[in-house]
């Protein structure tokens, strides 16, 4: 679907290039009482500096633990477009965390594939994201399982 490009990779979040780290917020983070559900906030970082992340913005989502996995996943995409940013990372490990106690790691990542679908199909003419990268953090399994289903977007 169009010019977007969906990585998975096994590694260091801060070691991946990105414009923007997708970040969730939870209702027990400070400060994020007066947030909606799924309200989007840009964290700017100044210029990057040696040894510091190699992402330069956060996209911060407010998840309230109601909301699907895809519909985070979407409205993550979504703000990144809206930002014009071309390269995104996202972070599995608190993805798949958040949805553990009521879902599998592969319905969890059947959920993030549908987010990402949904979002490729309203944006793909029109964005200007090239890069999706997720990131897996020392679980080979899981970087396998999640590779095997979104090489099939």
């Amino acid at each position: 679907m169009g010019k977007t490009k969906i990585y998975v990779t096994e590694s260091d979040i801060n070691k991946i290039p990105a414009d923007a780290l997708m970040v969730l917020l939870f209702p027990d983070f400070p400060h994020s009482r007066p947030l909606r559900n799924l309200q989007t906030v840009i964290g700017r970082r100044a210029p990057r500096k040696y040894g510091e992340p190699c992402f330069r913005d956060n996209i911060f989502i407010f998840d309230d633990l109601k909301s699907s996995l895809n519909k985070i996943i979407y409205t993550g995409l979504v703000a990144a477009n809206n930002e014009g940013y071309q390269s995104i990372s996202v972070s599995t490990v608190e993805m798949i965390n958040r949805v553990l106690q009521d879902e599998t790691p592969q319905e969890a990542i059947e959920r993030i594939a549908e987010g990402v679908k949904d979002f490729l199909c309203e944006y793909s003419k029109k964005t200007k994201l090239e890069n999706i990268k997720f990131v897996v953090y020392n679980n080979p399994y899981l970087a396998e399982n999640m590779s095997s289903v979104l090489d099939k977007i």
